[in-house]
Order: structure tokens, then sequence, then C-alpha cells
């Protein structure tokens, strides 16, 4: 053999001792496949973020009417659904506001004091809170200039028709910035010609008639139609609301045909003129309270006694919630404001207690005013032209023919 060859045999005996000694196997084997990954290695991974959540503001920012137009009166009939439960989210952060910053005490000056059962269920709504107030009627601008004036704003609230406070507004004492929006009111309820108010609540004229003695379809809808025999001593109405059915009638027809129509009503005692129309309406001694008020026969009307309807020259007027400038809470104000005005919980009270005044909601919210028998008497008649919706530009007329109509039934 030739020692080439030799020391290649020895190489090679060699080299597959020393690998069989380092434990290798000399035979080709597949390469294994990594794994493939489970739940449990999906699971480790980093999950995405959470998205943020909605600030108040943008969740404000967000909302949007849905309108339903009835004569001027702009519905939002999600008001309830979409609206409200912003609105709330919104108060209560006022309310902790008010608690913190300031007295807990709502000051309130208008038309009347806020009643015993408004301060009860607001204390129990944001304890710590309470209301109290004054009531001025139509003294109530005289009473807010008079403080302003004197360098001391006694009152953070005041509102009702602009009969009652628009006076004051004018004279620059209600403050102009306030932004109800910012709570989640829609801007449809806010009142375009007066920066700073809200609209809460309406009132406004319809006519109560016994409905033992008289149909519906036996009422007059027209002040014209009761220049008749047939009416003499049948129709009573109120130092109050005659002249201003009549003011709202000049509006609508003119003042001299007005003055024609309110003289003959008085001179041939069609219209008498008496304290409390509607009970004596309910007694039987007379067949129809007109003008008047779309809450006086509310009851008796639920109970059949008596019947409403609507009439074509009468006035319909939304109330206002303004806050005073300078008021010490104005925070606990516009939580009283929007609580009383559109908490669907307390307008529910107020409907379902016979003890309680009837509430009289703004027509811009759904439900409640097609529930409220006289509201909807004037809410079916909008869209004919039948009312004349008072807003400020025609407030000083209004208070010029009131005062005229009601010289003309007292002589003085």
């Amino acid at each position: 053999m030739k020692a080439n060859s030799i020391i290649a045999v020895v190489t090679g005996v060699l080299l597959m001792s020393i690998l069989a000694g380092c434990g290798a196997d000399p035979t080709p084997t597949a390469t294994p496949r990594p794994p493939e990954p489970t739940p449990t290695t999906a699971a480790a991974m980093p999950a995405a973020p959470e998205p943020a959540a909605m600030s108040l503001a943008d969740k404000i920012a967000e909302l949007e009417c849905d309108r339903e137009v009835v004569g001027t009166i702009v519905r939002c009939n999600n008001f309830f659904t979409d609206y409200w439960p912003v609105v709330e989210e919104a108060l209560q952060q006022l309310y902790e506001e008010a608690m913190a910053e300031e007295s807990g005490e709502v000051i309130n000056w208008g038309f009347s004091p806020p009643n015993q059962a408004q301060q009860g269920a607001f204390s129990d709504a944001y304890p710590g809170m309470k209301v109290v107030g004054q009531g001025f009627q139509f003294g109530t601008s005289a009473a807010i200039i008079a403080a302003q004036k004197a360098g001391k704003v006694e009152a953070d609230l005041t509102g009702g028709s602009a009969l009652i406070w628009r006076p004051a507004y004018k004279e620059d004492a209600i403050d102009t910035a306030v932004d109800w929006g910012s709570l989640g009111i829609p801007a449809e309820f806010l009142d375009p010609k007066n920066p700073g108010m809200v609209f809460n609540n309406m009132g406004g004229h319809v006519q109560w008639y016994n409905a033992s003695a008289l149909s519906e379809e036996e009422v007059p809808t027209s002040p014209f139609d009761y220049l008749s025999e047939e009416w003499e001593g049948r129709v009573a109405s109120s130092i109050r609301f005659f002249p201003l059915g009549m003011a709202y009638t000049a509006i609508k027809f003119g003042e001299e045909r007005t003055d024609e129509i309110a003289t003959r009503l008085i001179d041939e005692k069609i219209v008498t003129i008496v304290e409390n129309p509607g009970a004596l309406v309910v007694a039987g001694e007379y067949d129809v309270a007109w003008p008047s008020t779309e809450r006086a026969l509310y009851n008796e009307t639920l109970a059949k006694f008596t019947g409403v309807l609507g009439w074509e020259g009468g006035g319909t007027w939304p109330g206002h919630s303004g806050i005073i400038k300078g008021a010490k809470n104005p925070k606990g104000a516009m939580l009283y404001a929007v609580w009383q005005n559109f908490d669907p919980e307390w307008i529910s009270t107020q409907f379902s207690d016979p003890n309680l005044p009837p509430s009289r909601p703004y027509l811009g919210i759904p439900t409640w005013p097609d529930r409220h028998i006289g509201l909807q008497a004037i809410l079916s008649k909008l869209d004919q032209d039948w009312y004349t919706v008072e807003d400020s530009d025609i407030v000083d007329e209004v208070n010029r023919l009131t005062s005229k109509y009601r010289t003309m039934i007292t002589g003085g």
C-alpha cells in the first residue's frame, strides 16, 4: 500500500472517532420548523390604546336639533333623548362649582316667587342648594333697576314674559354674556334678539267654556262673533286679561277695529269684568271665560267640567330666564333655571300631582306641551296664524295698548 493511501485511511478513522466522541450523528437530519404562535403568545402582544373619552364640550358640539317648525316656534324633538343626558352632565359640573364657589342660595326675582314645591324639589335634586325669592309682578324690572342704581344687587335670577324683564334688559341690568349653550341648551332655545336670555316656558290666551252649557262647536273662535245679543251676560273676563287680550287683538286686527270691539263688548254687557271668571264659569254663572290664561281651568277641563279653545287674535308669550348683572350666585342661578324649566322628572311631577299648579313647558320641547291642554289649544292654531307670538320688538306696543284698554274699563 502506498504511503499516501495509508495516511488518508488513518485520517478518516481519526476524524470519525472525534465526531463520535462529541456525540454528533453523522447521519443528516431535517431542520425543525419554528413553532406556530399560540393564543397565549398572541395575548402577550401589547393591546391597542383605548380611545380618549369625549370632553363635555365635544359632546355639546355634536348635538343637532331635530327641528319641527310650528308657526314661529322651533321644536327640538330629540331634546330629551339626545340633549338632556349631556345637559345633566353639564349641570352636575355646574352644581359642584356652585357649591364650592358660591353660597348655595339662589335669589329669584320675578312675577311670582318660587313656590314651596319648587323650593323642595330643587333642594332634593341638588342637596345643599336652595332657592328663595320675591314676586314683584309687573314691577319686577323696576325693582332690579333700583337695586342696580343703589349699587346693591340683591338677586341672581329673573325672567318671565318680556313684559316683565325687558325694561331691566334695556337698562343693562341683565348679563348679556351668559352662555346657556355651554350647558347643552339648543341654540333654538336662545333668544336671538336678546343675548343672554333663554326661553323656558310658554303662556298665552285661550277661552274656557262650561261643557254642560255649550258644545265646542257653539263657542266663537273670533272676537267679532261675540258681537251678538245672544252672548249678552254670558262671558266673563278679568281686569288683567281683558286689556291684555284686546292689546293682542289690536296688533292682529288693527287698533281702530279693536277699539270698537272692546267698547261694544263692555257697553253691551257681553263681557263682564270679575275677579275670578274661571270659578264663575265652573259654577254655571257664566258660559265662557274669555280672554283668559292657558292654565286657569286646567284641572276642571281634565275633569270634563269645562272645555278649552284657542281664539283668533290671542297672544302667546315665551317665558325667559336671565342672570342679573352682578349676581353673587350666577352658577347656582343657571343651575336652578335649567332644572326648573327643562328637567323631565320635575316636569312629570308637576303633571302628575293635582296639588301642584300645572307646568307650562316651553313649546320647543317635545311631549309635554302636547299633554298640556291649555298649551295644546294654542299650539294647534300657531300654523293658522291665529296667535301673535310676543317678542321684545312688540313689548312696548303691547304695554301701551294694555294700558289703554285697562283705562277703558276702569275709567281712569
